[in-house]
């Protein structure tokens, strides 16, 4: 009876040590299904993008929370300096929602506050809404400041010729129209590292050098194949295949 235990004993300590030596299956079967490196790779990079996405999401539902509570709280409070700080809270934090565009269609009644001063300087935050436009318009009218009222009317400029680029031709007439006075009356108002006179002419130049549809071609003179001269002009009611090329 004696040498059963031994011999048992002898076979639980084998058991034991081959046990340490060589993993279960289990693991093995667990490892080979994780698949390679660059699977588990790809897989982990997945996950990281799937739970950025859900934290992205999370962030602009907070945002739009809390835009709401800003614009209540201007509303509650039209007269109060308060109402311009959290309106621009929207603009700023919330901006291109329906909550911005609100927020400017507010703002424009505080358009002779110093404080809408800093969003004409980063336009990113206006956006192309009726009610921004209507904001900048409101601001070049009545703000106190003259240098205000030069960045309010060139952004709005901006926003005009941008509508213009995209066919609305009374949007490009008006553009035009307040760039020559931006560049007249606002002349040496500073607006980065240049003034809004220089910006101004420049938009200006290239505004009306602009090709539209409808509206004639810029004048172009050159030489044909033969060394004939020639102007663009000279072809007008003429159907004209322009080929521009050019080689490096």
């Amino acid at each position: 009876m004696r040498n059963w235990y031994a011999a048992s004993l002898v076979l639980l300590l084998g058991l034991a040590v081959a046990w340490a030596d060589d993993p279960p299956k289990k693991d093995a079967l667990k490892d080979d299904k994780a698949g390679s490196a660059s699977d588990q790779l790809q897989a982990l990079q997945r996950e990281y993008q799937a739970e950025t996405q859900k934290l992205q999401q999370a962030q602009m539902e907070l945002r739009s929370k809390f835009a709401r509570r800003h614009l209540q709280l201007a509303e509650q409070n039209p007269k109060d300096p308060s109402a311009v700080t959290a309106l621009l809270w929207v603009v700023r934090f919330a901006p291109n929602s329906p909550e911005s565009n609100k927020a400017f269609g507010l703002l424009a009644d505080h358009a002779d506050s110093g404080d809408v001063a800093s969003l004409l300087t980063t336009p990113n935050f206006i956006g192309r809404s009726a009610d921004a436009m209507k904001f900048l318009r409101a601001v070049a009218e009545k703000n106190p400041k003259e240098d205000v009222k030069g960045l309010a009317s060139y952004q709005l400029a901006m926003q005009l010729k941008n509508q213009g680029e995209r066919g609305d031709e009374q949007a490009s007439k008006e553009a035009e129209k307040l760039f020559e006075e931006v560049s007249q009356k606002y002349l040496s108002v500073k607006s980065g590292n240049s003034t809004l006179g220089a910006l101004a002419k420049n938009e200006l130049s290239e505004l009306k050098s602009a090709i539209r549809v409808g509206a004639p071609i810029p004048e172009i003179e050159g030489e044909d194949l033969d060394g004939v001269k020639f102007k663009i002009s000279d072809y007008k009611g003429k159907v004209v295949l322009l080929d521009f090329w050019g080689h490096w």
